[in-house]
């Protein structure tokens, strides 16, 4: 009787308990942080695979969840909600300058000699560590930070990464790039 109540009292104890999912379990939101007012609080969306802010009426917003490299540390940012064709949020390009994109299955694409994907990225700043909010996405491929950059008729911008080694433009505009979740309720995965 004894062991009985006791195991009855921890079920219950149990049960009661709130549930709190891993980081990773969360759907997010990505948007921009930037002294341009244009850019800064901006929500990324995606259209025809290229991330970025457009204006466009088929450009989606871009929500995601985190899948996490135990080892690394590192996530993959996949698109919300899931289904049977899963893409991630990728960074290709060459010479120092990577565009943002959506892609599916980015490991099982040929891409030319010379070209860098990649898909992993940090979340979380390291209490605010050299200038970045607690909340970023950081890609830690190479030295570097995100910029958006002006595309199109549309006035649209592109999200890419730049690294120091880059020969490029001078009419980017340095962003960072952060995560919310999606709404006041909490997404979580399954």
């Amino acid at each position: 009787m004894k062991w009985t109540l006791a195991i009855s009292f921890f079920s219950a104890a149990v049960v009661a308990s709130p549930i709190i999912p891993a980081p990773d379990a969360f759907a997010y939101k990505l948007k921009l942080v930037s002294r341009h007012s244009e850019l800064d609080g901006r929500i990324l969306s995606v259209d025809n695979n290229v991330v970025g802010v457009h204006k466009s009426r088929t450009a989606k917003p871009l929500e995601v969840y985190a899948v996490a490299d135990k080892k690394t540390g590192l996530v993959e940012l996949r698109t919300y909600p899931r289904s049977s064709q899963e893409s991630l949020l990728a960074l290709i390009g060459e010479n120092g300058l990577f565009d943002a994109n959506i892609l599916p299955n980015p490991a099982g694409i040929q891409f030319l000699p010379g070209t860098t994907v990649d898909w992993q990225f940090r979340l979380g700043g390291r209490d605010g560590a050299g200038g970045r909010a607690e909340n970023s996405v950081t890609y830690e491929g190479k030295k570097g930070g995100w910029a958006a950059y002006p595309r199109g008729e549309n006035a649209d911008w592109v999200l890419t990464f730049k690294s120091p080694e880059a020969w490029t433009t001078q009419d980017y505009i340095d962003v960072q790039v952060v995560y919310e979740p999606l709404d006041d309720d909490i997404y979580t995965i399954q």
